[in-house]
């Protein structure tokens, strides 16, 4: 018999003094493309934005906020990565190794690069079932149980929680399936959005 087990407390960060939003519908740039040099223009932006998220943070709650960063990939991807990536995140990832947001809502995480080709190796599942079903890549978590998966027959961008993980099968439900965006730059715009909130928030 193949043991069950759940998926929803993963990689669960303690939010500091905030609660989680919900995203009310898939991120407002689904049509556009990403590329290398758009990706260097959202990474300077996030960069900036991220510098006065701190500062605001300390003032609001007195002390300050934890390691919040985007991480460029400096290397060229390795052909074990290109092999198993999707090409929609080979792009991302030859600019981008890791992001990390644990004070911004509950916490926005993109895994490095090691983690997302690992796939299952790393605990991850790499094929969805229920309400949705096809292959995916696991590239990311939110602070409350989530993961962002890259669905790899149309691209979309998925938030999954609440499912049963069998092997590298995760079984979810309604309830459990958000669409975030139609592309990744799509992806990209909704954490932008996320943490413009998230500063105007403490402007309050």
């Amino acid at each position: 018999m193949t043991r069950l087990r759940r998926l929803n407390n993963a990689l669960i960060r303690i939010p500091r003094g905030r609660k989680s939003r919900t995203s009310q519908r898939a991120s407002t740039g689904d049509t556009a493309i990403i590329t290398g040099e758009k990706l260097d223009d959202w990474i300077a932006e996030i960069e900036r934005r991220l510098e006065g998220f701190e500062q605001k943070f300390e003032r609001a709650f007195g002390y300050p906020s934890g390691e919040n960063f985007v991480s460029k990939n400096e290397q060229t991807l390795t052909s074990e990565s290109q092999r198993k990536l999707p090409q929609g995140l080979e792009v991302f990832y030859s600019k981008i190794d890791e992001i990390s947001m644990p004070d911004v809502e509950n916490g926005l995480f993109v895994h490095p690069i090691r983690v997302a080709v690992a796939g299952e190796r790393a605990g991850y599942p790499t094929r969805v079932t229920g309400a949705i079903n096809g292959e995916i890549t696991v590239f990311g978590s939110d602070g409350g149980g989530g993961l962002f998966v890259y669905f790899t027959s149309s691209d979309c961008i998925y938030r999954l929680r609440g499912g049963m993980l069998a092997g590298a099968t995760y079984d979810v439900s309604d309830g459990g399936v958000e669409l975030l965006s139609r592309t990744l730059w799509g992806f990209l715009e909704f954490i932008s959005d996320t943490l413009i909130a998230a500063i105007s928030d403490m402007s309050k």
